[in-house]
């Protein structure tokens, strides 16, 4: 049998979303900080104002000489930590974790970037990093705590494709899945990283407008590269879908919450993510083959909730991250479970 837990045991709503307000109601929320620190925008992981964001909530929780971080991304998880040792207040250490075939471990100041999971308890025993209560632990959510980048992955991102292809049957009926995933992986490129802001909320609209022909997918990448389109708000206004055409309310929507700056441009989406995250989560059974397992149900990777559960014990701040909006995080109803609250299968046993 896999033992099954809350991410909140470790975190006890030390969580902060993409809006970066804190689950933790005694903490300020983000238009408080925003208006101490002067901040113009709402920052991201690769941004140095989101270390400065951090920092304040330490600040504000207690006194701390130590940070220890756990992500999966070179570029926005290592930009966090890189970040937080430029403020010159923490001793910083940073692990990226990514499994991969090859095993190693390689050493870059401040950042270790490691290629297999089950390495973490060691990483630490030689690094000589201590927990107690002058530490606090950053983990990343996603794809680091739960659905392990290399191992476990592909289930939070069919979570995510369960929620657009409902969008696209709600629009084009029956839809040819391979099409339609075709679209969503160019949409999805790195390359379109800066159309996209790699922001879902645009993908996701994007492989709606070009499966259902409103411009023409090879047209619009050819433009792209030529330079004609440099963002999703000028290339929305310009194409015309009719008012009577489903898709039509779903363009507006994003491009309404483009227009005014929301943090989530595409609500719809995002609430369709949640329901199919936690679909996705604890709904096979025990004996289900382990790639089986892997590969369509979201887990907590064991060898990050222990460290956690561990530095808790210890006496140090286990805080936790996710750069995913709130709304495919939180249920707005009531009764609806949050993503840190439900249980899930850790892995390995």
């Amino acid at each position: 049998m896999y033992k099954r837990v809350s991410i909140n045991t470790i975190f006890e709503d030390y969580i902060i979303f993409r809006e970066l307000n804190p689950i933790k109601g005694s903490l300020p929320s983000f238009s408080q900080i925003k208006k101490e620190l002067k901040l113009a925008f709402l920052p991201r992981k690769k941004d140095f104002e989101y270390a400065k964001v951090l920092s304040y909530l330490l600040n504000t929780i207690g006194s701390f000489e130590k940070v220890i971080y756990f992500g999966d991304t070179f570029l926005n998880d290592g930009g966090v930590i890189k970040n937080l040792a430029k403020l010159e207040k923490y001793k910083v250490l940073g692990i990226i974790t990514e499994e991969t075939v090859s095993d190693y471990v390689k050493f870059e100041d401040n950042l270790i970037v490691n290629t297999k999971w089950k390495n973490l308890s060691s990483i630490l025993k030689n690094s000589g990093f201590t927990f107690d209560k002058k530490t606090v632990v950053i983990i990343d959510i996603d794809k680091t705590l739960i659905g392990a980048r290399g191992r476990n992955d592909k289930a939070l991102d069919k979570a995510r494709m369960d929620a657009i292809i409902s969008l696209a049957r709600e629009i084009f009926g029956k839809i040819d899945i391979d099409r339609f995933e075709f679209v969503y992986s160019e949409m999805n490129k790195k390359n379109m990283h800066s159309f996209t802001q790699d922001n879902q909320d645009i993908v996701a609209i994007m492989s709606i407008v070009f499966y259902g022909d409103y411009y023409n997918l090879e047209r619009f990448i050819k433009e792209f590269h030529d330079g004609k389109w440099v963002n999703p708000v000028d290339f929305l206004n310009f194409i015309n879908i009719s008012r009577e055409d489903k898709a039509f309310e779903f363009v507006e929507e994003v491009k309404e919450n483009l227009k005014i700056q929301h943090p989530t441009s595409f609500p719809t989406f995002r609430k369709r993510e949640l329901y199919y995250t936690l679909r996705r989560m604890d709904f096979l059974p025990d004996d289900t083959d382990v790639n089986d397992l892997l590969n369509e149900e979201i887990m907590i990777t064991k060898e990050v909730f222990e460290i956690g559960l561990f530095a808790k014990n210890g006496g140090s701040l286990v805080f936790g991250l996710s750069d995913k909006p709130e709304l495919s995080s939180i249920p707005e109803y009531k009764n609806g479970k949050p993503i840190y609250l439900k249980k899930a299968k850790i892995f390995p046993k």
